[in-house]
């Protein structure tokens, strides 16, 4: 289950008492996470991957980014990737296990790294975590496909 961050909770907040709610950010991207730890709704803990090739992924804040909400769990409203993602095969280094993702502002780490306040939006964890990415010649290839990042209003 992919949690708020900080700064999404903040705006949320604020929105309801009249302050206006930030412009939507096109596109987001998202960072896969080597350490995701769950229930850190403050992001402090993430470490993103950084095996060889390793580049963060656009997602349009379009409908043909993101899939229209629908009924999560219980009350939960929840959105997923409305289409495929491939990320750069690895190279020389793999990683020995993806754990989580984030969607984040910035198209590279310089940009804000995931634990930079405001640099993460929403976070979650990868299903069927630890997801292996095995370097060399020819390394593996990152694909996620559609409908597998999962993204809940909780």
């Amino acid at each position: 289950m992919a949690g708020d961050s900080v700064t999404q909770s903040t705006s949320n907040l604020a929105w309801l008492r009249g302050t206006a709610f930030p412009t939507v950010t096109n596109p987001f991207y998202i960072a896969l996470l080597h350490t995701y730890v769950s229930g850190d709704d403050t992001g402090a803990s993430d470490v993103e991957s950084v095996y060889t090739n390793y580049a963060r992924q656009s997602v349009a804040s379009t409908t043909a980014g993101w899939a229209a909400p629908t009924p999560g769990t219980g009350t939960v409203q929840a959105t997923s990737n409305a289409a495929l993602l491939t990320f750069p095969t690895a190279g020389a280094t793999g990683d020995t296990g993806l754990n989580g993702f984030a969607v984040v502002v910035h198209s590279t780490p310089g940009g804000g790294a995931v634990t930079v306040s405001g640099e993460e939006v929403k976070r979650g964890a990868i299903t069927g975590a630890p997801k292996i990415v095995n370097g060399g010649s020819p390394g593996d290839p990152v694909t996620v496909a559609i409908g597998s990042l999962v993204l809940t209003a909780d």
